[in-house]
């Protein structure tokens, strides 16, 4: 019989060995599925459908000159032009950059909560990062968000050995300030929330070396790369920034913070409460460690708890505060920038809590299970349609093409391609005829609707509703054959009124 203490040893090593491995391949591999899986399980919707027309120009020269828009910079239509070309345009491949870098993110925090406190906290991190929903939703989704929030992680991981290093007078790593800047330059050009970010770390790091003038020189140079870097697009940036936002965005309801809470935490009341009191524990120890310390407040805003702190409410507050000076520029999904903060801070929270250490990982793995249970359970992630349903709206009418061959289509959305793209999906040779659905519209609709041949009209809507006096207008002039509606979108079918005899006098 091997003796008990040989035993001890063979688990010990065991564990120094691959106990911080074996978890961290498992949380990834089950992020990868959760985020592989399905990812043409719902629609493209209006943004998702923008993005693809807006890089589906034949030359880069067109996608710089008509596609970029006004509240983006132009490096995921870049981007996106690119893979178009290399990979394919389906669903499946439109989305899955979104899903490689969520993957990505997963293992980028564990690296992060690894530096600012330990192993611990980066594998609850990282399992955060994994089951909950926001960031599975939108690395499911073709847009730049997801990236950004990558790159939040990463500048902040190098930005970390790049503060210390100039903190201690010692020499600043070289893979720091090369990291820094390719993901800092990358952010800027992604995301004009993503240059929101970088600038709050230049303004944070100002403040925190401003009594150590012999770092400004470092500190100049290397902003002074990222701005040389991003020269070419600045003009358009700081014309954002100081004028006019567009009429899409939203100023914030009077329960915004709560609603936030809800976003970062599968939209789940019980959920964001006990968060919430887990950071409540949390801050009440930094502040009493820092009252405590004779510390400078200096040395003390960088600690890891004030960091996370900062990086999740400042940004907050400042669009916050920016949205009651003039135009709204609210949106969960633009602060994705904060969440990496809001779940290390949660880690840290759940490491910190007073019980033996032996019971730190059955209350995260408790608490991983409450949110799996969420999210496919409760929410029904994987089997309830979540997203504007562009496809399945032209699908009836493809559905119902042998019955009605000739009747043509007029449609309402901001552009007559998304649904032309999914004609093409469901490979169809039907295009939309006509893009109309505003007042102003119905003497050009009446004109279409006595030229056709046919006596059936499809009308369809998706993402952008018509006007109530238009739809009025088609219900008077034709017979409702049928009408369907799903989420954001609506199909009917008319038919033109018969003249009987005698009409007309």
């Amino acid at each position: 019989m091997q003796p008990l203490s040989s035993k001890k040893t063979t688990l010990s090593y065991f564990w120094n060995r691959w106990g911080t491995t074996i978890p961290l391949i498992l949380i990834l591999s089950l992020g990868a599925a959760l985020r592989l899986y399905g990812l043409d399980g719902q629609s493209l919707w209006n943004d998702e459908l923008s993005g693809w027309r807006r890089s589906s120009y034949d030359t880069l020269a067109e996608v710089l000159g008509k596609g970029i828009p006004v509240d983006h910079p132009p490096g995921y239509q870049v981007f996106l032009f690119y893979w178009i070309r290399l990979v394919g345009d389906s669903e499946v491949y439109l989305r899955l950059p979104s899903a490689l870098v969520g993957i990505g993110a997963i293992y980028a925090i564990f690296l992060l909560g690894r530096k600012l406190y330990s192993t611990t906290e980066g594998l609850i991190a990282a399992g955060l990062m994994t089951v909950l929903w926001t960031p599975i939703y939108y690395s499911q989704e073709a847009r730049a968000n997801i990236i950004s929030m990558l790159l939040a992680i990463l500048s902040t991981y190098w930005l970390i050995d790049i503060g210390r290093g100039l903190e201690h007078n010692r020499k600043v790593p070289f893979t720091a300030v090369i990291g820094y800047l390719l993901t800092a330059i990358t952010s800027s050009y992604l995301h004009y929330f993503g240059l929101f970010f970088i600038l709050l770390q230049a303004a944070f790091m100002g403040l925190y070396f401003l009594r150590r003038p012999h770092t400004w020189i470092r500190l100049f140079g290397l902003y002074a790369v990222i701005l040389l870097a991003y020269f070419p697009w600045i003009v358009q940036a700081v014309n954002l920034f100081i004028g006019r936002s567009s009429s899409w965005t939203n100023n914030p309801p009077s329960d915004a913070f709560w609603r936030f809470g809800l976003f970062l935490f599968n939209n789940s009341p019980f959920l964001t409460g006990l968060v919430l009191l887990l950071w409540a524990v949390l801050l009440t120890q930094v502040i009493l460690t820092i009252l405590r310390q004779s510390e400078s407040r200096r040395q003390n805003l960088l600690s890891p708890g004030s960091l996370l702190i900062i990086w999740l409410i400042i940004p907050v507050l400042l669009v916050y505060a920016r949205v009651h000076i003039s135009e709204g520029i609210w949106h969960n999904r633009n602060f994705l920038i904060v969440v990496p903060a809001a779940y290390l801070l949660t880690a840290r929270a759940i490491t910190q809590l007073p019980y033996r250490r032996a019971a730190g990982p059955l209350v995260a793995l408790t608490l991983l299970g409450i949110i799996i249970y969420q999210l496919l359970w409760v929410q029904n992630y994987y089997t309830r349609p979540q997203k504007e349903q562009f496809r399945e709206a032209v699908a009836l009418i493809v559905e119902n093409d042998l019955v009605y061959p000739d009747a043509p289509i007029i449609g309402w959305a901001w552009h007559k391609t998304y649904f032309d793209y999914y004609f093409t999906h469901w490979r169809s040779a039907r295009r939309v005829d006509q893009l109309l659905g505003q007042q102003g519209d119905i003497a050009q609709a009446e004109a279409f609707i006595a030229a056709a041949d046919s006596p059936y009209i499809w009308y369809i809507a998706a993402h952008r509703p018509p006007d109530p006096e238009f739809i009025s207008f088609l219900q008077s002039e034709m017979d409702t054959v049928l009408h369907q509606s799903f989420i954001r979108a609506d199909v009917w079918l008319f038919e033109k009124k018969q003249i009987t005899e005698g009409d007309g006098g």
